[in-house]
């Protein structure tokens, strides 16, 4: 029941009772759809838009991509199952690894979450993991995140 309701709440919150946010939400759509990097797995081929913001120097950065999964059909028409959402803040610590903070999403072609993951990892130069921790991510911390990611998304590409 509680994610039912969380998934009613995050659905209004995200596309509103207005036009303007589910407008926004499909032109998001599109613009993925028509401008994103392919890349096929085997989970399915993913279109992908990404944003790497450096922060000061050092090679810190704002790391961020947002991806339509799915499949083409026999037309060359392609038909997303969901939307996967990563973003990553990399900062070095003082020991001059990698802190990195990452949360991953994944969400309906109508915008409604299915999960949410949150995780800090501290990964040596090399690339080496050091440490891998999942944090618990409550609803309202979840849903807030997607919210204000998603319309920084909105900004990005000019989805209006």
């Amino acid at each position: 029941m509680k994610k039912l309701i969380a998934s009613i709440f995050v659905s209004v919150l995200m596309l509103g009772s207005g036009a303007m946010a589910a407008s926004q939400w499909e032109n998001l759509n599109q613009i993925i759809k028509d401008t994103g990097t392919i890349s096929e797995t085997q989970f399915g081929i993913y279109l992908t838009l990404s944003s790497i913001v450096p922060i000061g120097t050092e090679g810190a950065r704002q790391a961020d991509y947002l991806s339509a999964v799915g499949g083409y059909d026999e037309n060359g028409n392609f038909h997303s199952g969901h939307l996967e959402g990563i973003s990553e803040q990399w900062l070095i610590n003082a020991d001059g690894n990698w802190s990195i903070d990452q949360w991953l999403f994944r969400v309906s072609v109508d915008g409604e979450i299915d999960w949410i993951a949150h995780y800090q990892m501290v990964q040596k130069p090399n690339g080496t993991m050091i440490s891998h921790d999942s944090l618990i991510v409550d609803d309202g911390e979840g849903e807030s995140k997607w919210h204000s990611w998603v319309e920084d998304w909105y900004a990005r590409v000019g989805a209006k």
